[in-house]
């Protein structure tokens, strides 16, 4: 166990010790306004922006996190505060596990912006990153033209758009690596290996 997580440990064994909680009503959180519960905020190093949030209403809230500016919160439903406490160690390290997992997904989407947002793809509301209906439809179209006409031009022909839109979006590897995906892992691979084809045919 590493120090960090050594000091997290030791704050959620004190969750049960201490009252740290603030109790919250209906519209506390703008984008679930059905949301009651208690909201503890862990106090221990590199986690101090990081909020537990029990919920104890029925909203039909389905994230299990999200982020605001540079806060994170961890959603855990629970039919009351006492029960919650109750199987709070039992809990212990799969909230390690997700604070860790929170933390790198944030740093990979980091990563991924640091380029621009790939088209297809939109930042929502809480910083997320949120597949965008509209030009999606636009890169799935481009995909599955190439795959058919493996040529660029003749992509760009059909959809009557530009040359060099439609090779950085053919061009693009973060399309592999984002979730949720656009593009099926095949015709992803089959672009990529046509492109490749392609390529190599103009080199020799």
């Amino acid at each position: 166990m590493s120090k960090t997580e050594k000091t997290l440990a030791n704050d959620i064994t004190r969750i049960r010790k201490e009252e740290s909680y603030k109790e919250f009503g209906a519209g506390y959180f703008r984008n679930v306004p059905d949301m009651t519960g208690y909201i503890y905020k862990f106090k221990c190093g590199d986690y101090s922006n990081i909020y537990l949030i029990i919920d104890t209403s029925n909203c039909g809230y389905s994230k299990d996190y999200y982020k605001k500016d540079n806060y994170y919160f961890l959603v855990y439903k629970s039919r009351s505060l006492a029960q919650f406490i109750k199987g709070f160690f039992e809990i212990s390290s799969e909230i390690m596990d997700r604070v860790n997992s929170i933390l790198n997904k944030d740093q990979e989407n980091a990563d991924i912006r640091a380029g621009g947002i790939p088209h297809g793809y939109k930042l929502d509301g809480s910083g997320e990153i949120v597949i965008d209906p509209v030009e999606a439809q636009k890169v799935k179209k481009i995909y599955k033209l190439y795959v058919q006409y493996a040529s660029i031009r003749k992509v760009r022909d059909v959809l009557k758009t530009n040359y060099s839109f439609v090779r950085e979006v053919l061009k693009d590897y973060r399309y592999e690596r984002l979730q949720p995906k656009i593009i099926p892992d095949s015709i992803w691979k089959k672009a990529r290996q046509m492109l490749d084809k392609n390529r190599k045919n103009r080199t020799t």
